[in-house]
This record gives C-alpha cells, sequence and structure tokens, in this order.
C-alpha cells in the first residue's frame, strides 16, 4: 500500500457494493440461467427439475417467480446483516462480534448494517 492513496470503504459504500453483487448482478444471472435451461442437454437433476418447472410458467408467473427468487435474496442477506450487528447470536455464539476495517481497526462496521441494507432495497426513511 505505500505510495498509494488507500480510501476507505464507509459502511453505506460497502452495503452498496453487496447489493449490486449478491442481489442485482445475481439476481440477474438467475434470470439468465432461467431463460437458458432449454439451450443446454448437460443439465443434472437438479436443474432438469428446475427447467420443466420454469418451462411450465406463463410470462406474469415468472415474473413472479424472479420476484420471490429476489426477496429470498434479501431476506438470506439481511440476515446474515443482522448476525453481523449483533441482532440475534448463532448458538454456540458466546460474545458479540465486531467487524472492522484493517486500516482502521478501532471503528466498528457492524451495528447498523441490516438498516442501511434494508433502507438502500426499500429507499425506506430513517
Amino acid at each position: 500500500r505505500d505510495g498509494f492513496n488507500v480510501q476507505i470503504m464507509t459502511k453505506e459504500e460497502m452495503i452498496a457494493g453487496l447489493k449490486t453483487r449478491l442481489i442485482d448482478l445475481e439476481g440477474q444471472g438467475y434470470i439468465e440461467r432461467f431463460n437458458n435451461l432449454g439451450s443446454t442437454s448437460k443439465l443434472d437433476e437438479f436443474w432438469m427439475g428446475a427447467a420443466n418447472f420454469f418451462n411450465n410458467l406463463n410470462e406474469v408467473e415468472k415474473g413472479t417467480f424472479f420476484s420471490i427468487i429476489r426477496q429470498v435474496q434479501i431476506d438470506s442477506l439481511a440476515s446474515v446483516l443482522a448476525f453481523l450487528d449483533g441482532i440475534y447470536w448463532v448458538e454456540g455464539q458466546n460474545e458479540d462480534l465486531k467487524l472492522v476495517c484493517l486500516d482502521n481497526p478501532e471503528e466498528k462496521l457492524n451495528e447498523d448494517l441490516t438498516d442501511i441494507f434494508l433502507n438502500t432495497v426499500y429507499k425506506w426513511d430513517r
């Protein structure tokens, strides 16, 4: 890092990056994957069943299906962030977590990540 201007990522930037990567890009990947399932004969048992299911949906149902996938992605990431924020603990956990940036270990990043994420996704007023 010597000779470089290192910019520390803010919580908001981190959440925006996670949303882009894990919700938007992965969601687009699911859309592309499902829309191209019929173009390959090399599907395992899971994807064969998924292709059969998906191909029997009409266009409105396909839109609903992708909305459900997006909501599951949002719920899953919100649950991980809630764990990092200390909203809930997992079995066997004995102490709080502290998420820090190596360049600034004194600043705790986690505590409001879930709120920032949900506000980013739903554009809620805080």
